[in-house]
């Protein structure tokens, strides 16, 4: 992937700032995550495993970002904890 001034580009599908709305940041496993909600019916969101640390800049990359999306953390829902409950339980590999 690659984030520019003008969106983000995903596996070539571009995804322009206009079409999405907040992100936030989170830690998963030790590897930090961005998540991106979209506008668009599908995806809803974008998934994006950062960089290992110190190969990006995270207060770089907020600052950036926020100039064009609102940095928001949406709240946990009962599916979200049930999927996460899952996912711990039942490994994918």
């Amino acid at each position: 992937y690659e984030i520019t001034t003008r969106g983000v580009v995903v596996a070539g599908e571009k995804y322009p700032w206009e079409e999405m709305e907040s992100y936030w940041v989170k830690e998963d496993g030790g590897r930090k995550i961005l998540e991106v909600i979209t506008r668009r019916r599908w995806p809803i969101r974008l998934i994006l495993v950062l960089p290992k640390s110190g190969e990006v800049d995270e207060v770089k990359l907020k600052k950036m970002m926020s100039q064009y999306l609102r940095y928001e953390q949406p709240i946990e829902t009962r599916l979200d904890k049930i999927v996460n409950w899952l996912g711990e339980k039942v490994p994918l590999e």
